[in-house]
Parts: structure tokens; C-alpha cells; sequence
């Protein structure tokens, strides 16, 4: 790592580790019939690989959820270090996240929660990539 101190790397380690504990909770989750649970889940694996990463650039993390997204949208998409379809889908699995917690309207199908939980990986995917090919997260 290149300007990281070894407390940085052990919170990068861990918001890695929570995220990949979210990921298996999730499909988990769908595969005892929690979609909803399971599409939540997916959602904070994109919230925890997002708050390494602002902290692996040094910048603030957000205390809410919608200014985390503002966040990624502003210095990573914005500035081209990623594809906007990350933030289309990290906004998706917020306003997913928000009905399958509070909404009472709708019932996730175990299609849609496996969609989710797709694009969640792939999201999570790219950005722990990223942290690795910068050198700002240890491979594993």
C-alpha cells in the first residue's frame, strides 16, 4: 500500500470483509426464501466496498446513505474512474433496499432478489479491483 498506515489498512480489511460477509448473507438469505432480506444485504456489500473506498482515497465517508451515493457519483463516476451503470446500479440498490426494509407494497420475487444480489457482486467486484490495482488494498 502505498500511503496507507496500518490502522487505514485494517479498516479497509475489515469494510472488505463486511462487505464479502454481506454478499454470502445475502445469498443465504435468497436461498431460504428471504428475498427481501437478501436484496437488503446486497445493497450494504455495495455500502461497505464504497465506504473503503472513499477512505482509501482519504476522503470523508459519508454518515447516510444518500450522501454516500452523492459521494461515489461525484469523485469516482463523474470524474471517469467508473462507469455511470455503477452508480445507476448502486441507486437501484438503494431504492430497492428502502422498499424491501420499510415499503409495504411489494414482495420481492426470488428473480429480482438474484438480480440484486448480482449486480451487487459485479459492483463490488469493480471497486475491490480497483482498490487492489491502485495499490490501496492488499490482494488477497
Amino acid at each position: 500500500m502505498s500511503t496507507s498506515t496500518t490502522n487505514d489498512t485494517e479498516q479497509l480489511t475489515t469494510l472488505c470483509q463486511k462487505m464479502q460477509e454481506s454478499l454470502n448473507a445475502s445469498k443465504e438469505l435468497l436461498q431460504n426464501g428471504h428475498e427481501g432480506f437478501a436484496v437488503s444485504r446486497a445493497y450494504f456489500a455495495m455500502v461497505n466496498v464504497t465506504h473503503a473506498l472513499l477512505l482509501a482515497k482519504e476522503l470523508p465517508v459519508p454518515p447516510d446513505d444518500q450522501a454516500t451515493l452523492a459521494a461515489f457519483g461525484k469523485q469516482f463516476v463523474d470524474a471517469g474512474t467508473f462507469e455511470s451503470v455503477l452508480r445507476d446500479d448502486f441507486n437501484r440498490a438503494f431504492e430497492e433496499r428502502l422498499e424491501a426494509d420499510y415499503g409495504t407494497s411489494k414482495q420481492f420475487s426470488g428473480e429480482e432478489a438474484t438480480e440484486a444480489l448480482q449486480r451487487a457482486k459485479s459492483f463490488c467486484q469493480v471497486v475491490e479491483g480497483y482498490l487492489v490495482d491502485q495499490d490501496l488494498l492488499p490482494a488477497e
